[in-house]
């Protein structure tokens, strides 16, 4: 079973393919959280706490195997932080960054669970794509 932690963008299970190695994903819980994988490590220990309880508990209660984080190009959650950007790339290097830190706290409390990342971003033809971060 996976648990998937994203901001307000919902992915498609098929979208996720291109972060979970076009794993079938047949069971998972969903969190949309506004900041995604900011929560774990740039929001303050309460939001930590509070998402780090709903995932412990996936993976107690529920065998969760696999955490997906999701980033996204425009959060508003970061920007309301301070955290604005004006190049896509460097935009999308700073949830990267984010990302693997919040997968590396992941790891550190739930070593047996896969934790994988992606950044989701609008191309020039207005399409979505998610890009793995790794």
């Amino acid at each position: 079973m996976d648990f998937h932690h994203s901001c307000m963008l919902i992915p498609t299970p098929k979208s996720l393919d291109k972060v979970t190695n076009s794993v079938r994903i047949a069971w998972a819980f969903r969190i949309r959280l506004a900041g995604a994988a900011g929560n774990l490590v740039l929001f303050g220990d309460e939001r930590r706490d509070i998402l780090l309880a709903d995932l412990e508990l996936a993976v107690s209660a529920h065998k969760v195997q696999r955490i997906v984080l999701l980033g996204h190009q425009a959060c508003g959650k970061y920007g309301s932080c301070g955290h604005t950007f004006t190049e896509p790339t460097a935009e999308e290097a700073f949830h990267a960054d984010t990302l693997k830190k919040a997968q590396m706290l992941l790891k550190e409390k739930f070593p047996s669970v896969e934790v994988l990342l992606g950044f989701t971003a609008v191309a020039d033809d207005d399409t979505v794509v998610i890009r793995k971060v790794s």
